[in-house]
């Protein structure tokens, strides 16, 4: 993604708004948000422009997600389907779908709502890090029980 020229273009055509770089593992820039009807300012929807390379595995607790392609080709995979959209294609996600994006500068208008949240964007991987540390709580008290009752 040219990160420069895209958030030169958003500056152009959204003065004044939020610009939010997401960033993978390695510090490489895969979307880039800008805000341009921000949930702080109606708490019921959120709307902005996400060019998009890629998104993390994530789902939502509370709010539903509509992207609308305005340019380029998306991938989106979800918990059990994989959909390419074009220019002018929309696809909802309710709550608790779990999806990701693959586009290649790909324009889309995000509408949320409620508006969007950062508690209510759930990364797969925190996730999957909370049930392993659960499992392995548990099986600490199970092996723990395990050990004491069998001393007694």
């Amino acid at each position: 993604m040219n990160v420069k020229a895209v958030i030169e273009k958003l500056k152009q055509k959204y003065p004044g708004k939020t610009i939010i770089k997401n960033l993978d593992k390695s510090g490489v820039v895969t979307e880039i948000l800008c805000e341009t009807k921000p949930t702080q300012d109606h708490p019921e929807y959120s709307e902005a422009i996400a060019v998009v390379d890629s998104s993390i595995m994530h789902f939502h607790k509370k709010l539903q997600e509509t992207y609308t392609i305005l340019s380029g080709k998306l991938t989106v995979i979800t918990d059990v389907q994989l959909v390419s959209l074009g220019k002018g294609d929309k696809i909802t996600m309710i709550p608790g779908t779990v999806h990701a994006n693959i586009g290649h500068e790909t324009w889309c208008l995000v509408s949320s709502r409620p508006g969007w949240t950062l508690g209510d964007h759930i990364p797969l991987e925190n996730l999957m890090k909370e049930v392993v540390a659960r499992s392995q709580s548990n099986i600490k008290v199970k092996i723990d029980r395990i050990i004491r009752d069998n001393i007694k």
